[in-house]
């Protein structure tokens, strides 16, 4: 492929990744750890599925630190306070705000998210940050059709 695809993830894609050795959410770092896609994450995001597997699944720590050595994802900025603000109107949520905010920063073709309340499907934030808001299986579904 030409353009490698910038592709921004948020914590419930990396959560999902780790919990599931088979999923497509899996698929997604490993098409990261190929250099098919280059992945984007924020500060945040790292700390958040860092937190979270600290509560729920410590024994997927050290998986979490491999993944991100091979993939080496990209961290962008931290979005300005008032971009958070701007999209937390479009979001309705701060948390959420906060990372289409940052993915908004790092320029991504795509946010791939889980998050179906306030990002799938909430065509404002596509238009007003300027990226796809896809689901792991839509944008694995993308990615298939662009490679024919």
């Amino acid at each position: 492929m030409a353009n490698v695809p910038r592709v921004f993830v948020d914590t419930s894609v990396f959560f999902a990744a780790l919990w599931s050795e088979s999923s497509g959410f899996r698929l997604i770092l490993k098409l990261g750890e190929s250099g098919l896609i280059h992945i984007l994450v924020s500060r945040r995001v790292l700390d958040e599925a860092e937190g979270v597997l600290k509560r729920k699944a410590q024994d997927l720590l050290p998986a979490f630190a491999l993944f991100l050595e091979r993939c080496v994802p990209e961290i962008s900025p931290t979005a300005s306070s008032k971009d958070v603000l701007r999209l937390e109107k479009v979001v309705g949520h701060p948390g959420d705000a906060q990372i289409a905010a940052d993915a908004e920063r790092a320029t991504p073709m795509c946010l791939v998210t889980l998050d179906k309340v306030h990002l799938l499907g909430n065509h404002k934030l596509a238009a007003e940050a300027g990226y796809k808001v896809l689901s792991p299986g839509d944008f694995l579904s993308w990615f298939r059709e662009s490679l024919l």
